[in-house]
């Protein structure tokens, strides 16, 4: 609404029209122009913001194993995988409000330090199917350390570490439903196979499977010193759901 003051001059809007007072002259201009966000927009900018969400409770679940030996880039990746995850299942007509409901099985494959990629220093056969008895198998095939594990200088020992994660987000619930972990000596003639078998999910939320790589030097009284950092961190989604 405008209004004229003592001198004559008008301020404030007058239909599509503008009233201001600059160094004492009248001033007139045209209103912008609103701008309505379109559906599509507010839809796509509802979707970030929770998978936003979302991905950073999950890091946080993940963050007592993982601990700061992430990239930096890692959390903004880790979103990223997942808004593309909606995004594609909502191009296959799959309804999928948030992660909870989605397919994630695309998680398979991310990295948690793209420094280190967890294949450049595992290189044995890691697989993970689910049986008719809705339990799923992780089996992790035979190998000679000194050929299919690279290891750091200096270094002949690593702790091979299975974690499987389910998330349920609508009830803020967390399962450690697996935690496994085994040395392997780099001098040995053959790691034999490891097979690990966990009941499938039936509830809505996501399910991760993550193989780690912790490599430390010998034992001593004082324990295990681990080399780990942001420069070596081996870390792989191996299955997600």
């Amino acid at each position: 609404m405008a209004i004229r003051d003592a001198q004559g001059l008008i301020r404030g809007k007058m239909g599509d029209i503008i009233f201001k007072v600059v160094n004492g002259k009248q001033v007139v201009y045209p209103a912008p122009e609103k701008v309505k966000r379109s559906v599509l927009t507010r839809k796509s900018a509802k979707m970030f913001g929770v998978c936003s969400t979302q991905t950073s409770i999950l890091m946080g679940k993940m963050r007592p194993w993982t601990g700061g030996k992430v990239d930096s880039r890692q959390a903004a990746r880790l979103r990223g995988a997942c808004l593309n995850i909606l995004r594609n299942n909502e191009k296959r007509g799959v309804v999928a409000a948030d992660l909870d409901t989605a397919d994630m099985s695309d998680l398979k494959g991310f990295e948690f330090n793209i420094h280190s990629p967890f294949t450049k220093y595992f290189q044995p056969e890691i697989s993970v199917v689910e049986n008719q008895d809705n339990d799923v198998n992780i089996k992790i095939l035979g190998y000679v350390p000194a050929q299919e594990l690279e290891f750091p200088k200096l270094c002949g020992h690593v702790d091979v570490q299975i974690l499987v994660l389910h998330h349920n987000f609508s009830s803020n619930k967390t399962l450690h439903v697996l935690d496994e972990h085994w040395e392997v000596k780099k001098s040995a003639d053959f790691e034999k196979e490891r097979q690990f078998t966990f009941p499938s999910m039936i509830d809505s939320g996501i399910t991760l499977v993550v193989v780690q790589l912790l490599f430390f030097k010998n034992k001593s009284k004082f324990g295990k010193e681990y080399l780990n950092d942001k420069n070596c961190f081996p870390a792989q989604i191996v299955y997600a759901r």
